[in-house]
């Protein structure tokens, strides 16, 4: 306080009530520390708002005097309870005396903490993994305090309402200006005077709490006065219990119930008494490890860990030699089992069918046509294969006879336009649409399609023709020019079967052309 009295001398503030009952006791006024905090704007005990004391700023080392700076009469202004934002500076005023009265009070973060988590909890704003749910309460908060802030400026220094990275780290206690805290106090419902009290084993119902070792003399007794709280790598807050036996259990926060008081979370460790007793459970030969578990109170699983950890000798029986046959295998041995039933079977059921036998053995059956399948079927009788009604050799045959005829077909439609001849053409004239798994019923008339369908070089040189008989007087002036009207391209023209059938078509065109060129002198003489 005195520093900032320093720097600014106009930050002094002070009560005129306060100041009117000093100068009649003990004679003069006088700075009083709790005006001077950032949070207190009002006078809790005379219920008006303070003012600053008037003076020129300079940076003296001496302090300002109160009876100097103070006048003597000046127009006050009174705070109302009733009004919430009066009420609120009322209520932070109090917290302030309450805490600058009370210095030997012992309060930590440990404090808040358990605060923080209790009216968390009331108020419904924890997740299920016991974690304040920060979207809510920031939520929430702005509608409580945030009208608060818009009235007055008294709170910017302690906090925005848009500022949510404050008020996320106020409650995680990584910073935070302690107005900021009171302000949390007063949005969860409670005040400074009950911090003390506030123990730091709040995460659960009163202690003190059981041993949860069966065989423990303490077994259910509330002997353990105090626990460890951690939150775990997945963000969940676990407590530690240890019982004076050796026995350590953990459970999961927050339980204000003690729903969870006899349920352990996780057996963290158990102890030499339990150890003892497990290994004298197991040195009973009859106790299988699910009794054993249920008479230690824990999982089958932890049964089995403990099995490893304390190396305790091996229970699993040694299996008996079986006695072979003179001179046979395991392999050969199962194999003659086997068989023998099913001999044994049909031999019994002599007019059975294969379905029958697999019903009566199918694990047998299974075995022997996997490992054994030659004597299987020389010995099972044979089974009724059904031949199917579709001949599909003769629908095959027919439906290659019909491709060339279909072929023709489908050119001589092509009158006033060329199309060429594709296998899909063909199917959808033959109406030749098997199914997916059909496809290989028909390899005749695959090949036969193969064979009919038109290459880009046949169907352009079938439309070379096409475009010379079917052209009366409309012929181009140049062979080449009806080669680019084709469309022929260059790269086609050069092969050796096409160049063949390029001549023949170009012999045509001259005698075409010339025939052309007759009819028209005729026609104009």
């Amino acid at each position: 306080m005195v520093q900032n009295a320093r720097e600014n001398q106009d930050s002094l503030k002070y009560c005129a009530f306060c100041a009117q009952e000093d100068r009649i006791s003990p004679g003069e006024a006088y700075w009083h520390r709790l005006h001077q905090s950032s949070i207190v704007q009002v006078c809790p005990k005379h219920r008006c708002y303070l003012s600053r004391a008037a003076g020129k700023r300079h940076f003296s080392v001496r302090l300002t005097l109160a009876e100097e700076a103070i006048p003597i009469t000046e127009p006050i202004k009174m705070a109302n309870p009733d009004e919430p934002y009066d009420a609120l500076l009322l209520w932070m005023a109090r917290q302030v005396e309450w805490l600058l009265g009370h210095p030997d009070a012992k309060i930590d973060t440990t404090n808040l903490s358990a605060a923080y988590t209790q009216g968390f909890h009331s108020n419904g704003l924890l997740t299920s993994g016991g974690n304040p749910d920060l979207t809510r309460i920031r939520e929430q908060f702005r509608k409580v305090i945030g009208k608060h802030i818009e009235h007055g400026g008294h709170f910017n220094s302690v906090y925005h309402a848009n500022s949510d990275r404050s008020l996320n780290r106020a409650i995680h206690f990584l910073e935070g200006h302690p107005g900021l805290h009171l302000l949390l106090l007063y949005f969860l419902g409670t005040d400074v005077e009950s911090l003390p009290t506030m123990s730091k084993y709040c995460h659960f119902e009163l202690g003190p709490w059981p041993c949860l070792n069966l065989v423990c003399e303490h077994h259910e007794k509330d002997v353990i006065h105090e626990y460890s709280f951690r939150t775990d790598t997945h963000g969940a807050q676990v407590a530690t219990f240890r019982c004076l036996c050796g026995y350590i259990y953990s459970r999961q926060a927050p339980d204000f119930e003690g729903e969870s008081r006899l349920c352990p979370h996780r057996v963290l460790q158990t102890g030499n008494l339990w150890n003892r007793e497990f290994q004298r459970l197991w040195s009973d030969s009859s106790l299988r490890i699910p009794e054993i578990a249920r008479k230690l109170a824990c999982s089958i699983a932890h049964i089995r860990k403990m099995i490893s950890i304390l190396d305790v000798p091996s229970r699993k029986p040694r299996r008996k030699r079986r006695q072979l046959l003179v001179g046979m295998s395991p392999f050969d041995e199962k194999r003659a089992a086997l068989r023998k039933i099913i001999q044994t079977f049909i031999m019994n059921n002599p007019h059975g069918s294969r379905t029958e036998f697999y019903k009566y053995a199918p694990a047998e059956m299974n075995w022997l046509w996997k490992n054994d399948r030659d004597w299987l079927e020389s010995f099972l009788p044979k089974s009724n294969k059904w031949e199917g009604k579709v001949d599909w050799q003769e629908r095959d045959r027919g439906y290659a006879k019909s491709v060339k005829s279909v072929k023709k077909d489908l050119i001589a439609s092509q009158r006033s336009t060329v199309f060429p001849i594709t296998i899909e053409r063909l199917k959808i004239a033959l109406r030749f649409q098997p199914k997916n798994t059909q496809r290989s019923y028909f390899p005749k008339t695959n090949k036969a399609l193969q064979a009919a369908a038109e290459t880009p070089e046949q169907y352009r040189v079938r439309k070379l023709l096409w475009a010379i008989e079917n052209s009366n007087s409309e012929l181009p002036p140049t062979f080449g020019a009806l080669l680019v009207k084709v469309n022929f391209r260059l790269e086609m023209r050069s092969r050796p079967t096409v160049a063949e059938a390029i001549q023949a078509a170009k012999g045509l065109y001259e005698k075409r052309r010339n025939s052309c060129v007759a009819a028209g002198e005729e026609a104009a003489a």
